[in-house]
């Protein structure tokens, strides 16, 4: 049952139950006019489970894909309702939960943090981990640092959960991996999933990026705004790969020294004409990377330039994608029905033109029960 996330971006929250077991993927949360803050979201997830007899303190593990906050902006309030919840996250993807929920208002509740450590079980691709009566194994998801995908062995069955993933190497991060076992359940996260002509992007990226390169030649400065910390770490890294500019570029505090805690991790994010933006000696033409309102008022001279953009597959990606698997069934989720041209046509119907692919297609919808 999609809580959140079904034929829609933000708030990605997945209930799944594998007999007496009780699991979430994800517990993200992106504002809306229908769920103004996480509490409600929180509140409506609640009423959802109601309708098949459960509640949130019912839930005993919750996986979670990646640090973007429509996969674990709500964590702080799930966990409010269940002081029993199990986590499982990768390394780098805990690093960034938590210096979102610092970013969020959360730094001090000593508690929380102390609940999440006591409650928190790192994982690593490749590693299985036995449970009650099924087994659950991580896949690197590519997307972003840390992302994974989760594979559930229930009753015989392998369950993929993709959570947002690529299968084309970004200079974050590896493309995907994929089980090298045959999987008979595919819930995979598709934003492209509903029409053949859905752009990638990717695209509107590299166009931001075109964009920057453009005004710089103009002697601009730019403040790039970002929406969450980790967007302001993933547009230094391509800044700093893609841009033919040598004119500093300065981070904001909260993006700047998480950056510094994954460079320890193993990942290359700084260049030298990188800078702490608060101790910046600031030059006379320069970028600043920072959220909304951090741009110091000495600064006020440079041109505000929001940077707004995801790193997901596109339509023909995401059916070489299922293609590739060839579940049994495929339910995606994490996919707003946008409306394409006239006769274009979604993933289900590209399948039904291969003769070789075995896949039923569900568009799962939010608030719905699903059994198999």
């Amino acid at each position: 049952m999609p809580l959140g996330g079904g034929q829609e971006i933000g708030n990605s929250c997945y209930f799944l139950g594998l007999g007496e077991n009780r699991l979430l993927l994800d517990c993200g949360y992106l504002k809306s006019r229908a769920l103004p803050n996480p509490a409600r979201f929180v509140q409506a997830a609640q009423k959802m489970l109601g309708t098949i007899g459960l509640e949130l303190r019912d839930i005993e593990r919750l996986y979670i894909s990646h640090a973007h906050l429509d996969h674990m902006g709500a964590l702080a309030y799930f966990l409010a309702q269940n002081s029993a919840l199990q986590l499982f996250m990768t390394d780098i993807t805990s690093l960034l939960t938590w210096q979102q929920l610092q970013n969020r208002g959360f730094a001090q509740n000593i508690a929380l943090r102390s609940f999440i450590e006591r409650n928190l079980t790192k994982v690593s691709y490749l590693q299985s981990i036995p449970q009650r009566d099924y087994e659950v194994s991580f896949y690197q998801a590519g997307h972003i640092p840390g992302a994974m995908m989760t594979l559930f062995n229930y009753g015989g069955r392998n369950i993929l959960y993709t959570g947002d993933y690529s299968i084309a190497a970004n200079c974050l991060t590896g493309r995907g991996m994929l089980p090298n076992k045959p999987i008979d359940t595919l819930i995979i996260c598709a934003p492209h999933a509903h029409h053949e002509d859905a752009c990638s992007d990717s695209d509107a990226l590299m166009k931001k990026l075109n964009a920057i390169e453009r005004r710089i030649a103009a002697q601009k400065s730019l403040f790039c705004q970002v929406r969450q910390l980790t967007k302001g770490i993933e547009l230094l890294k391509y800044l700093n790969e893609y841009g033919t500019y040598s004119l500093p570029i300065y981070v904001d505090d909260d993006i700047f020294y998480t950056a510094k805690q994954l460079e320890r991790l193993g990942l290359r994010l700084f260049r030298d004409n990188n800078y702490l933006l608060s101790n910046g000696d600031f030059a006379r033409q320069c970028l600043v990377i920072g959220k909304k309102n951090t741009l110091p008022q000495r600064l006020g001279r440079l041109q505000p330039f929001r940077v707004d953009f995801t790193l997901h597959d596109d339509f023909a990606q995401t059916v070489a994608f299922v293609k590739k698997i060839n579940p049994r069934l495929a339910i995606i989720v994490h996919s707003p029905n946008a409306l394409g041209p006239l006769g274009a046509r979604d993933i289900e119907q590209e399948l039904l033109f291969d003769g070789e692919c075995r896949t039923q297609v569900l568009f799962a919808e939010t608030g719905h029960a699903y059994r198999f």
